[in-house]
């Protein structure tokens, strides 16, 4: 008989954090349409204006860590710290990943709060922010902080990698028809494929008892979650970015009502 049955106590039910990992990756693939290509626009677009392999990246709002672990991937000499204010998803980024031989950190901060850097490190510490299909649960007025917040914690040259929703600029009808075009797409995308979706992801790791502690944290954390998105449009997100400090901003990247938008400070 072991010590755990000895002494009246049951050891914590085990947890396959990297399975979990692999079933959010697996799902938010399939929901969202060309995420690959996204996460390389992301890449590529730094590395090419930065001249150079960034060595320090932020992954804001990292989630289980999918940018995070491709970023490590991408760059071998990077180090990359993940940042998220959901204690379950974090949970699962720091049991799958680990701290990636001291190259990944893992740091439990809310975009909401005026004070998340401090959570981090000094100011002008990254290469690279990037953040993916994240930032548009935040209101308009958190958002904006967030860039300005940003922008102290890149170096001089650094550069900022908003992967999101982005409606185009120029009127509620274009947005509405970019969105349903993209919705069309994906719609047919999933068709031709199978795989677990987002709903059912999160039902399923409700009942995993290992994550049963994080799970009712979150609930408690998110209880007042908005369910209307606040979605900023293109010349918004631009007009944030040059009032952040960054002295050019532009979405690189674009499928109907997706962009990827990117910001670069001065120096």
């Amino acid at each position: 008989m072991n010590e755990a049955m000895n002494d009246g106590k049951t050891s914590p039910p085990r947890v396959d954090y990297r399975e979990w990992s692999r079933r959010w990756d697996a799902q938010q693939t399939f929901l969202v349409v060309r995420r690959e290509e996204r996460f390389r626009v992301m890449f590529d677009s730094a590395h090419e204006v930065l001249g150079r392999a960034p060595a320090r990246i932020l992954d804001l709002a990292c989630g289980t860590g999918d940018v995070a672990r491709r970023a490590l991937d991408r760059f071998p000499e990077a180090r990359v710290v993940g940042l998220d204010a959901d204690p379950l998803l974090l949970a699962i980024a720091r049991g799958a990943h680990g701290d990636a031989g001291g190259r990944a950190r893992w740091v439990r901060a809310d975009l909401r709060e005026r004070d998340w850097p401090s959570a981090i490190e000094a100011p002008g510490a990254f290469d690279l922010v990037v953040t993916s299909t994240a930032l548009h649960w935040l209101p308009t007025s958190a958002l904006v902080a967030v860039y300005h917040s940003t922008h102290a914690l890149l170096a001089p040259g650094g550069v900022l990698a908003n992967a999101d929703v982005i409606p185009p600029s120029g009127g509620e009808r274009l947005a509405r028809a970019a969105d349903a075009l993209r919705s069309r797409a994906a719609r047919q995308a999933q068709a031709a494929s199978t795989g677990e979706r987002y709903a059912e992801w999160w039902e399923a790791v409700a009942r995993e008892p290992g994550l049963a502690d994080v799970s009712g944290e979150r609930a408690r954390l998110f209880e007042d979650h908005p369910e209307a998105l606040d979605l900023p449009d293109e010349w918004r997100h631009l007009t944030a970015l040059r009032e952040a400090g960054f002295v050019e901003a532009g979405v690189v990247w674009r499928f109907f009502d997706y962009g990827v938008v990117v910001g670069l400070k001065g120096g």
